[in-house]
Parts: C-alpha cells; structure tokens; sequence
C-alpha cells in the first residue's frame, strides 16, 4: 500500500473515533439528563374518584307509616312544594267509620263506668258525668246524656231490685219475731200447765201410796207431764229456729250491699280496661286522621312520584315521591376506592371535571374534601367497597360555569396527593414488585 492511502485509511479511522466519540457524550449527556430530571423534577399526583351531584341536605322522601287508598293527587313531577304542602291525600272513610264506632263503645262504657263508680260507694243516685272529660276528652259532655240516661235507668232498677229484696227480708224477719212471740206465749203456758200437772202428781203419789187412787189416775198425770215436757222442748227448738232465720236474713240484707259494691268493682276493673284500650284505638285512628294529608317534608323540587291513580293503594312505609331541595349547597359525592383512601383526608383540594358538560366550554372546578366516611361502604348492585367522600364547591367556582349543575350530574374528581418525582412513578412497579418477591416462600 503506497503512503498516501495509509494516509487516507488513518484520516477515515480518526473520523470514525471522533464520530463515536460524539455520539457517546452525547447519549451520555442525554441519559443524564432525562435522569436528573426524572430524579428531580416534582409531579404532581392525585387520586381518581368517580361520583355525583348531590345537595347537602339530602333528598327527602315522601312516605306514610301505615299506607291507605288514594283519593286525590296534588302534586306532578317537577312541580315546587314548601315544606308542609300537601302531596297526596289518603282515603278517609274507613278510618272515620272505625273511629265512630270506637267512640260509641266509650260513651257506653264511660256511662257504665259511672254508674258503677256509684254502685261500689253505696250511694242511692246517679250522679252527673265527673270523670268522663279526664278519660278521654274527645268525648263531649252532651253525646252521654242518652248513654248516661240508660245507666241511670239501670242503676234505678238494680237499686229498687236491692231495696225490695231488703223489703222482703225485713218483713220475713218481723214474721218471724211474730212467731217467736207466739211460740213464747205458748211455752210460757206450757210451762204453767207442767207446772200444775207437776204439784198434782206430787199429791197423787201419798195418796197412791195408800191406795186411795186408781193406776190409772196415776199413769195420765205421768203421761201428762212427759207430753208437756216434750211440747215445752219443742217449743224452744222453734223458738231457737226462727231467731236463727231472723240472723240469717238480717246479715242476707247486710250482704246485698256488700255483693252489690264487689260486683261493682270487679265490674269497674273490667270496665277500665276494656276503656283504656279502646281510648288508645281512638287515640290511634285521630292520629291516622291528621296523616290523611301527606305533606312535603321540606321546600324542593317533585321528583319521582310514584302514584298517579285516584283510588290506588299505598302499601306502608313505600316511596310516594322524592324532594329535591333547591336551596340547600351543592356538593359532590365521590367514591374513593379502598387502595386510595389513605392518600385522601379532608382539606385536601380537588380538581372536579363536570363528565355532563362540554368539556371545551366548561372549565374544570375546583374544589375541597370536605368529609371522608369512617368506613367503607358496600354497592348492593356490584357488591364493591368504597370510602365515601364529600367535596365542597365553593361559590366562587360555581359562578365559572355557564350552565346550571344539577343534583344526579356525574362527575370524576383528581384529589390532589402529595409531591413525587417522575423517577419515583417508574420504579414504584420496580420496588412493589421486588418487595413481594423478597416476601415469597
């Protein structure tokens, strides 16, 4: 090879290291580059939730503990209630018909529980209603006259029933003292007569002795004194027998009294009960009466009524509509999955983008955390946990948009997290990963 094409091989040999030389600074410089400004360079993070429009008073739903029929309808979708309007009216009929039913029972039983208050003190009369008033004031004083009359009637004729037996009593007792008078006459001449045929006798027998009278004489006077002996004994039974009947009716008319007044009580007991519970079930149905109108719970929007038939039925405790408030601050409901709830804490700010507008004419809003859930929260739908978390808007923010935000609007909201470095997101896969390797079996 001559000199002048080694001088040319040499000059091609020293281009070629420069070139590659060059390159190799310059790759370097670029990978140092990208690294110090991934190792220093911040980024801003934030967690991803999905969620809704809400207020903050909540929906109020319209509902009726016991249910009943239709009869009319006052509100329509969309409509704006205050708080008490009327929304639905119930049927009334048959709580109304209940209700009378129940009140006649205790005009009946009050009257009745008058006349036996009177009963158990003894008294002789009936007097006007005192306690009826006490008992159940929905009861006027003029609607237990005609209740109050037939108890009195009644009272009347159990109390001649008493007085005529006491009257039968007493005039068996004075018969008997009648008797027991005659009976004492008597013995009283019986005795006189034994007494006689007693001293004859006794002057018989000398002369019996001597045989101056007949056995026969002899036998009759003995007869004589055995018969009126054994009538005088009779006597006194009888006499004993009718002032044991004149005991026996006296503590009878003392006993009707006594039977009268614990009839009377336990009558009064049965009477008191029976009239608790059927004040409760009048108290109960005048309580159904003042929820015949169902009312809007608070001022708002109508929306999802569910009935619109006159004379439908409303089963217990079921939905009749919903209440939007209109007055109350517009939050945002997000779901924050279980993986992210640690990097969320209130206070933190959020950045909301409103997914129902047109993102080229609605800005993104900001906003704060206001609350998160205690706990986590389970979809029945999808069965999937999450911490609920409430973000406020301020007023401010909600002046940037140009279209109203309704309740139901979707949003997703980027809750700010702290400060990592763009080499931190590239290794973390890196590190997780060999962080459970080292934890493997």
């Amino acid at each position: 090879m001559t000199s002048a094409g080694k001088q040319a091989e040499a000059g091609v040999s020293t281009s070629i290291r420069k070139h590659l030389l060059a390159g190799t600074f310059a790759c370097l410089v670029l990978v140092g580059g990208l690294g110090g400004w991934a190792a220093l360079t911040p980024l801003s993070g934030a967690v991803i939730a999905h969620g809704q429009v809400d207020v903050s008073g909540n929906v109020k739903r319209v509902q009726h503990r016991d249910g009943g029929i239709v009869e009319a309808i006052h509100v329509a979708d969309g409509d704006r209630v205050k708080a008490g309007d009327v929304v639905v009216r119930l049927d009334a009929t048959t709580i109304r018909a209940n209700l009378a039913i129940v009140e006649t029972q205790i005009v009946d039983l009050l009257a009745r529980r008058q006349r036996l208050l009177a009963e158990r003190e003894g008294g002789d009369a009936l007097s006007e209603l005192a306690l009826g008033a006490g008992l159940y004031p929905g009861i006027a004083r003029a609607e237990l006259q005609n209740s109050i009359a037939a108890e009195r009637r009644l009272f009347q004729a159990r109390l001649v029933s008493i007085e005529s037996r006491k009257s039968q009593l007493g005039a068996q007792v004075t018969q008997s003292r009648k008797e027991i008078d005659g009976l004492q006459a008597r013995l009283s001449a019986t005795r006189d007569q034994l007494q006689l045929t007693t001293e004859e006798l006794d002057g018989v027998l000398p002369l019996w002795d001597k045989g101056l009278v007949s056995i026969d004489r002899l036998s009759q006077l003995r007869r004589s004194k055995a018969e009126l002996t054994g009538t005088i004994g009779q006597i006194t039974a009888q006499i004993a027998s009718s002032e044991g009947q004149i005991l026996e009716r006296q503590i009878a008319a003392g006993n009707l009294e006594e039977e009268r007044r614990a009839e009377a009580e336990t009558d009064l007991r049965e009477t008191d009960g029976k009239l608790a519970e059927l004040v409760q079930q009048a108290i109960a149905a005048r309580d159904q009466l003042k929820h015949i109108d169902i009312r809007a719970p608070q001022d708002g929007i109508v929306h999802e009524l569910a009935y619109h038939t006159v004379g439908g039925v409303i089963p217990p405790g079921e939905t009749i509509a919903i209440i939007v408030p209109v007055a109350d601050e517009l939050i945002v409901n997000a779901r924050i999955k279980p993986t992210d709830v640690d990097m969320v804490a209130p206070g933190q700010a959020a950045r909301l983008r409103l997914t129902a507008f047109n993102s080229r004419r609605t800005p993104e809003v900001n906003a704060r955390v206001g609350i998160v859930s205690a706990d986590a929260t389970v979809d029945p739908a999808t069965r999937e946990s999450y911490y609920l978390a409430r973000i406020k808007i301020p007023a401010e923010e909600l002046g940037r948009l140009t279209e109203p935000l309704l309740p139901g609007m979707p949003v997703e909201a980027y809750v700010t997290t702290s400060e990592r470095t763009t080499l931190d997101y590239l290794l973390k896969p890196l590190t997780d990963q060999f962080a459970r390797a080292l934890r493997e079996e």
